[in-house]
C-alpha cells in the first residue's frame, strides 16, 4: 500500500515519525511530507516562544544537522532524524507549503496514495486532496 504521511517539522513531529516509519515502512510504500508553518504569535508571545525554541529551532538548526553529519547513511537508532529515517528505510521526504494551491493538489495527485495519515501537520487538507486516497485521510492529532 502507498502512503503518505503528513507531520510537522519539529520534535515532536520527528518522534511521531519515527514510530510511524519504523513500522509502516518494512511493508509500505511511504512518503513523508513535512510541514513547517509558525504563526507569528508564536514567536511574539515569551513563552510559547520559548516551546517554539525547545521543540523546533534547536532540534532543525542544531541537534538534527550534527546528528546527520555523524550519521550520513542512517542508523539503527530507536529515533532518528527526517533525513536518518529517510536513508534508512530509502523513503522520500519533501518540505510542502499550503496544501490548498493547485502546485500541491496535483503533487498529491501524482503521489497517489492509498491513505494519508497527517500527523501534527501544519494544515487542513482541501477536499480535493482528502478525496485522493482510497482508504481515507486521518488526522493523528494530539
Amino acid at each position: 500500500m502507498k502512503i503518505i504521511i503528513c507531520a510537522k517539522h519539529d520534535l515532536a513531529g520527528n518522534l511521531a515519525l519515527n514510530r510511524l516509519v519504523r513500522v509502516l515502512a518494512p511493508r509500505h510504500e511511504i512518503h513523508v511530507i513535512l510541514s513547517d508553518y509558525v504563526l507569528k504569535a508564536e514567536r511574539e508571545n515569551p513563552l510559547a516562544g520559548c516551546l517554539l525554541k525547545h521543540e523546533r529551532d534547536m532540534p532543525l538548526e542544531c541537534i538534527f544537522p550534527w546528528l546527520d553529519k555523524q550519521f550520513p547513511s542512517g542508523n539503527p537508532a530507536a529515533c532518528q532524524t527526517v533525513a536518518g529515517l529517510a536513508a534508512t528505510y530509502g523513503i522520500s521526504m519533501e518540505l510542502w507549503g499550503r496544501p490548498r494551491t493547485r502546485l500541491a493538489i496535483d503533487a498529491m495527485r501524482r503521489l497517489a496514495p492509498d491513505l494519508i495519515l497527517s500527523c501534527r501537520y501544519d494544515y487542513i487538507f482541501p477536499d480535493e486532496i482528502i478525496r485522493i486516497p482510497r482508504f481515507g485521510a486521518y488526522g493523528l492529532h494530539p
